[in-house]
C-alpha cells in the first residue's frame, strides 16, 4: 500500500497538487572492501529542499519514473497519456506480483507511441487500466486530465487488489440528524 501512495503522490506531483513529503529510501551501492557509497540523486533541477523532492526520490530509486534526461526531472512539466501508463505498468510489473500481458488489439494511432511507452500502453488497455475514446485512439503524447487519472487509478486498484473502489459519502450520524429534523418539520 505504501508503494501505490507513493506512485498517488507522484502523479499528484505531476498533475501539480500538493502532497505532504515522502521519506526517501535512497538504495546504498556496496563496494567489494566493504565500504558502502550512497546512490547519488541525478536531479540538478530537484532541489533537497523542494517539497516534492521526497516524492521524486522514492519514485526514481523505485524504478517507477526516469527522469526527461540524466539530469533532469522536469518537475513542472506535464505529464502525457502514455508515461502516466509507463509508471503504471512499472508498477504493476515490479510489485504486484501479477502477470502482464502487451498483446492486446492496437489503438488507431499506436503508431504515434513513443517506443519505450508501447509495452506499458498495451498492457494497460489488456487489464482494463485504459479505454481509449471512442474512435478507438489514445492520443498517447496529449495531457491526461484530472478525472482520466482518477478512472486510471481506480481502474489499477481494482485490477490489483480484486475489488472495486467506491466510496460512500453515507453518513449513519448525519442521517439520523436530518431523519430526526424531517420529522420535526424543520428542514
Amino acid at each position: 500500500m505504501k508503494r501505490l501512495i507513493a506512485v498517488l503522490a507522484a502523479l499528484a506531483l505531476c498533475l501539480g497538487m500538493t502532497v505532504p513529503a515522502l521519506a526517501a529510501e535512497e538504495p546504498w551501492i556496496f563496494t567489494g572492501d566493504g565500504a558502502s557509497v550512497s546512490n547519488a540523486f541525478p536531479f540538478e533541477d530537484v532541489g533537497g529542499g523542494a517539497w516534492y523532492h521526497d516524492a521524486v526520490s522514492y519514485v526514481y530509486y523505485h524504478g517507477l519514473m526516469n527522469g526527461v534526461s540524466s539530469t533532469s526531472f522536469s518537475p513542472n512539466s506535464n505529464i502525457t497519456r502514455q508515461d502516466i501508463c509507463v509508471i503504471f505498468y512499472r508498477y504493476a510489473k515490479n510489485y504486484s506480483g501479477k502477470t502482464l500481458s502487451t498483446k492486446t488489439t492496437a489503438f488507431t494511432d499506436d503508431s504515434k507511441i513513443a517506443s519505450y511507452a508501447k509495452d506499458a500502453v498495451h498492457a494497460m488497455k489488456k487489464i482494463g487500466v485504459i479505454t481509449g475514446y471512442t474512435d478507438g485512439s489514445f492520443n498517447p503524447t496529449g495531457y491526461a486530465t484530472r478525472a482520466e487519472v482518477a478512472a486510471m487509478f481506480q481502474r489499477m486498484y481494482e485490477w490489483l487488489y480484486g475489488e472495486i473502489m467506491r466510496f460512500s459519502v453515507k453518513n449513519t450520524e448525519l442521517d439520523n440528524i436530518f431523519a430526526a429534523t424531517k420529522q420535526m418539520k424543520c428542514l
